[in-house]
């Protein structure tokens, strides 16, 4: 099936149900390719999206891990997948795509999240990511040297500290990011400010880049136990690692 210059609104647009969509294309939306609110897909598989006005697709956090294999996403520049809300309850796995993630909302992990290797992640200036908050949850993000996993600003022109940065709470034991790179992160005016704060947290960051932080690039209460092996920091503004 093809879905072709649709003037105004997203070519599909989901409401409460799940859609099985597979081996069709969606073109010259005049919004985005797909819209679901609290929805998802059954399965979504060797579909190519593109040349819409906006993002591929907008749809909550939880949805993300029903987007298949095989799909080909092509957006302008600063769109692709849109994170439109926050909270994984369920273990859930975060896939590679031809596309960035764009997260300008705060993402709650309640559960465990793998990002596969060579995900980009892009946030906006209202967007964070939770880790272990009200739950048990791990955060694990395991790139390759070639392929790293990539937590960036969503800003055209981005400069130090214009996203918020990821926060591992004391239920986030075991959490692990590996050759993964945090750039632009750390808003705000707080002397804790940071890529990753921890509260509690026992953790790992290994084989990692820190680069344009506003604050620290990894900053530690005084219940943390953090494994730091083989990071490099570079131009974070109140240094590289920091502790109560």
């Amino acid at each position: 099936m093809r879905l072709n210059r649709i003037t105004t609104n997203s070519a599909v647009k989901l409401i409460g149900t799940s859609l099985t969509f597979s081996n069709n294309s969606v073109h010259h939306s005049g919004s985005k390719g797909f819209e679901f609110d609290y929805s998802g897909f059954e399965a979504i598989s060797n579909n190519t999206i593109d040349n819409n006005a906006l993002h591929a697709m907008e749809l909550p956090a939880t949805a993300i891990n029903t987007i298949g294999t095989g799909n080909t996403f092509t957006c302008a520049s600063g769109y692709g997948i849109d994170v439109n809300s926050g909270d994984i309850s369920t273990p859930i796995t975060w896939k590679k795509q031809t596309v960035s993630y764009y997260i300008n909302v705060g993402i709650n992990i309640n559960a465990n999240l793998t990002i596969e290797e060579e995900t980009i992640l892009k946030f906006g200036s209202s967007g964070t990511i939770d880790v272990g908050y009200s739950n048990n949850a791990v955060l694990t993000a395991v790139g390759s040297t070639i392929n790293p996993i990539i937590f960036t600003s969503s800003a055209t022109t981005p400069a130090a500290g214009v996203w918020e940065g990821i926060n591992l709470w004391d239920n986030s034991d075991n959490t692990i990011f590996d050759y993964c790179e945090f750039q632009y992160a750390g808003k705000g005016s707080s002397a804790t400010r940071a890529a990753i704060k921890s509260f509690g947290s026992t953790f790992t960051v290994s084989n990692s880049k820190f680069k344009f932080c506003g604050g620290w690039g990894v900053y530690n209460d005084a219940n943390t136990v953090f494994t730091n092996t083989s990071n490099t920091f570079e131009a974070c503004n109140l240094g590289t690692v920091g502790f109560d």
